[in-house]
């Protein structure tokens, strides 16, 4: 769960109301303000204790762990990677950003590491808190979210452009955190941003970001050159407290289109889906459980666990190849392999 104080909105708000004093509530009143306006909103803010009924659904969840898999731990910390977070995995090899040393990690299939492209900066294959990869066309793109961009590599990594991502005027700390391309060429990019969290799609390098989906907290996955989503939870304010937090609610699995989205199918609630892919079956890592699970591709039902994840980082990331998973957590900097 991810909580802050509304300082962002207060600052927005003491700029445009002058003079306001604190007995004026300008702060509560946007944040109640916020509630009434998303009520019929695909993704609606909502008050703390709406999510805590959601989050009583949550806890009578019961896992059913499977026995055809098993669990493998790659400590990269003490080698290779600082913090891992998103991951590629390709036929030649697999592609890790390390978040805090700026850099991406190619590693062999073994998890052993072959060398490292990029460093910390503002220049090309310098990075900033990177945080997701993925790949289009031979491409590969990485969220080079503190300087606020994309870094658009070839094959081999060398670099060939960049392109820029929306930025907030709120939410100034937040980050993208989550990417994926359809087989268009357009680029949806969503993160962890609070009070103008949304879902953007990008259709080209010069074109401006377009908001798809307001409010959208979740992350993406591309499948057969179509664009998928599932929302992490909802986002709710606490307005005597003027905080706002995301927090595990109603979420399922959407379709992402430059036009807008189409919810699929209702997933169990509360289970905080960190990061999935789509492929026969939905394959997602929950935050909540803390487990990585399988459910139906066709109707969102929850068939079986693959493996627990022991105290798992909030933001895992996810890949898969040659019926393998690889789960990273950057908090522990480790990559579970669960086969």
């Amino acid at each position: 769960m991810r909580k802050v104080k509304a300082i962002v909105i207060c600052m927005f708000l003491f700029m445009i109301t002058g003079c306001a004093s604190e007995n004026d509530s300008p702060i509560r009143e946007e944040l109640k303000e916020l509630v009434i306006s998303t009520e019929n909103d695909d993704f609606p803010v909502v008050t703390w204790e709406e999510t805590e009924k959601m989050n009583k659904e949550a806890l009578e969840f019961r896992d059913v762990l499977s026995k055809d898999f098993s669990i493998e731990t790659w400590d990269v910390s003490k080698s290779s990677i600082n913090t891992p977070a998103g991951i590629l995995c390709r036929e030649k090899d697999i592609l890790v950003i390390d978040k805090d040393e700026c850099n991406i990690t190619i590693l062999d299939k073994a998890g052993n590491p072959i060398k490292k492209v990029g460093e910390i900066g503002s220049g090309e294959l310098q990075f900033q808190k990177p945080t997701a990869i993925t790949s289009y066309d031979d491409t590969v793109y990485v969220v080079d979210a503190g300087n606020k961009r994309i870094q658009v590599l070839d094959d081999e990594l060398n670099y060939i452009d960049s392109i820029a991502l929306p930025s907030s005027d709120k939410d100034t700390q937040s980050l993208f955190t989550s990417i994926a391309i359809d087989q268009a060429g357009s680029i949806f990019v969503c993160g962890d941003f609070l009070y103008q969290s949304s879902l953007y799609c990008i259709a080209g390098a010069e074109d401006e970001a377009k908001v798809v989906g307001e409010h959208f907290y979740g992350s993406l996955t591309e499948r057969n050159g179509e664009v998928f989503a599932i929302n992490k939870g909802l986002i709710y304010v606490e307005v005597d407290d003027e905080e706002m937090g995301v927090r595990g609610g109603h979420n399922g699995l959407w379709k992402v289109k430059a036009s807008g989205m189409e919810r699929l199918f209702e997933l169990p609630t509360g289970l905080a889906i960190g990061t999935f892919i789509y492929k026969d079956e939905v394959i997602a890592v929950s935050t909540f459980g803390m487990t990585l699970m399988r459910f139906d591709s066709k109707t969102g039902n929850y068939i079986e666990s693959l493996a627990f994840l022991d105290d798992l980082s909030p933001t895992p990331y996810l890949d898969t190849q040659d019926d393998r998973f690889y789960i990273t957590d950057g908090d522990k900097g480790l990559i579970y392999v669960v086969k």
